[in-house]
């Protein structure tokens, strides 16, 4: 966990997904379920293509690249409401230069900060059913507490390429189901 960055990037993000999570508002959800996939289709096609040859990390990068950073995750989580490791790791890694394990452990703990600042965001606008949204985000918590649990057991007996290809694969059909779904909506 690399304190610094993860302050400096998470604080940049917490401050982006707060203020970006009004802007969701002034947009129809079918828009940003589109915008959504766009980026999943992105993310699955990276996820596709065989992992570039580089170091494991790259040169570290000055506090205004950390910064910037953490403001586009940060943005990218207040108006789409996704921001997990799929993001952050890769940005924390290329963007910033952290070496992949410091990256994994600081973006633990800017997840958390910028979906607090989300969820803030969202209920600071006046959400309307607050115990719904708590409850929501229980049976989705511990969904991905089962999956979680799962996938690792999984992980084990499946190469890293394969699981990467699956990963991506499932990304992309979900992304074109949501685009077929929400296109002819907006």
């Amino acid at each position: 966990l690399n304190w610094r960055v993860a302050l400096l990037f998470g604080g940049a993000g917490m401050a982006a997904s707060f203020l970006a999570a009004g802007l969701s508002k002034r947009f129809s959800p079918a828009l940003l379920l589109v915008a959504f996939a766009l980026l999943m289709l992105i993310i699955g096609g990276l996820m596709l293509a065989p992992p570039a040859q580089r170091a494991d990390a790259a040169a570290p990068r000055g506090w205004l690249t950390v910064i910037a950073g953490g403001a586009g995750v940060g943005v990218l989580t207040g108006i789409l409401g996704v921001g997990g490791g799929f993001l952050i790791v890769p940005a924390l890694v290329i963007l910033v230069g952290l070496p992949m394990a410091q990256a994994v452990g600081t973006s633990l703990l800017v997840i958390a900060m910028n979906s607090l600042a989300g969820f803030l965001g969202h209920i600071s606008g006046g959400a309307s059913d607050l115990t719904a949204l708590l409850s929501l985000t229980t049976i989705f918590a511990a969904a991905g507490l089962v999956g979680a649990f799962t996938g690792a057991r999984l992980a084990g007996r499946l190469p890293a390429t394969h699981l990467r290809r699956l990963f991506g694969g499932f990304v992309i059909v979900l992304a074109i189901f949501l685009l077929v779904d929400n296109v002819p909506k907006v």
